[in-house]
């Protein structure tokens, strides 16, 4: 597109969240996400909500992208062979479930390296 009108184009986005209640549904967890899109489209450009179940507030992004690190680092599963911080978060012994349905080949595309920075396929 860029190539067709000369010029960069910038897009923004507005979102709305629902944070799920005891007893939620499908249908009742999209409306409350519905409900706070269309308060985020009224807030202007490029804004986020979220429906906590009883409010609709703006969602404070700035707040989370802040706690996301620290939570990434404490974030570990069971099946998990994925590194954090160059440090390995399980052991890589076991084939997680992907790669025992894809046979060797995938399970060697999908295995970390011990360098954050190294490059991967």
């Amino acid at each position: 597109v860029r190539l067709l009108v000369e010029k960069q184009l910038e897009t923004t986005i507005s979102a709305g969240v629902a944070m799920a209640v005891t007893g939620d549904t499908a249908r009742s967890l999209l409306a409350r996400a519905d409900s706070a899109l269309y308060s985020a489209k009224a807030g202007g450009r490029n804004r986020v909500y979220q429906h906590s179940g009883h409010h609709i507030l703006p969602y404070n992004h700035r707040a989370e992208r802040t706690a996301l690190p620290a939570t990434l680092r404490l974030a570990k599963t069971p099946d998990d062979e994925h590194e954090v911080d160059g440090e390995p978060t399980a052991s890589s012994d076991s084939p997680n479930e992907n790669s025992r349905q894809n046979g060797p080949a995938e399970q060697d595309r999908h295995t970390s390296t011990p360098s954050p920075l190294a490059a991967t396929p």
